[in-house]
């Protein structure tokens, strides 16, 4: 049975909100809303840490014509924070061996991956995300419901994680390998995303895994899949566009489940 969208104002985005009472304990004062954080400082939640240096890498977006590699992407010697730059699947070269990639993982040849293939295929290639985080970012490029991705979305998905690693390093001024509050909310504005204080706070504090008011790329591919599937759902309860919805009890679980 299908849920059938209805209207009201301020239940779905419920759902981005953590545990209030012990976050706010743990995080205490926070920073005004998207202001520049002191230099040097990282005693609230939000605010700026050391600095580092990394060369940015560049990666081509569009799905490999026809497949001649010369040799596999080399291994990253990079560590920390950093390590992750340097992941064969966010070489220059890396859209040549979508395709081996792919197979490698597609045992049963059915031409689509699942969630532990994909989460297989990721770490592989240098990117260890959850069970969890990679079902979510299969709901979020599967095009036909199927709960799998096919070659083609696969590439898209490929596609989708390099155009955030470059948003990533365009956004950390400082190059420390990580961004700070202020520099997620510049992102999910340019990215078509408006939350409110409260709840961009909350969706923070959710995703900064470590508690520390800083982002690595793997917390900040989490958090934009995860905000990413939020609008999906809404829109779909939504269908005239006004903007909100009613849900009864069910249904609020029901959109709930298909965001997390």
């Amino acid at each position: 049975e299908q849920y059938l969208p209805l209207r009201a104002p301020r239940i779905l985005y419920l759902a981005l909100w953590g545990i209030k009472t012990q976050t706010h304990r743990m995080y205490g004062a926070q920073p005004p809303y998207g202001a520049a954080p002191p230099p040097g400082q990282a005693t609230f939640y939000g605010q700026a840490a050391g600095q580092h240096a990394y060369a940015p890498t560049h990666a081509h977006t569009q799905p490999p014509v026809a497949h001649a590699p010369p040799q596999q992407p080399p291994a990253s010697t990079a560590t920390g924070v950093f390590a992750v730059f340097s992941a064969p699947f966010f070489q220059p070269n890396a859209v040549q061996f979508l395709p081996d990639w792919f197979r490698a993982v597609d045992k049963d040849g059915s031409g689509r991956i699942c969630g532990p293939e994909l989460q297989r295929l990721l770490c592989q290639q240098g990117l260890n995300f959850s069970l969890k985080f990679c079902n979510g970012l299969i709901r979020l490029m599967d095009q036909t419901a199927s709960g799998n991705l096919t070659y083609e979305e696969f590439a898209q998905t490929h596609a989708l994680l390099v155009s955030l690693l470059k948003q990533f390093q365009g956004a950390d001024t400082n190059r420390d390998g990580q961004i700070s509050v202020p520099e997620v909310s510049g992102l999910i504005k340019a990215a078509g995303f408006t939350l409110d204080e409260h709840s961009f706070m909350e969706l923070c504090k959710a995703y900064d895994l470590e508690k520390t008011g800083y982002f690595d790329l793997h917390e900040y591919i989490g958090l934009y899949v995860f905000v990413s599937n939020c609008k999906s759902i809404f829109t779909a309860f939504d269908p005239y566009k006004a903007g909100s919805v009613t849900l009864d009890f069910s249904k609020f679980v029901y959109a709930a489940s298909i965001c997390s």
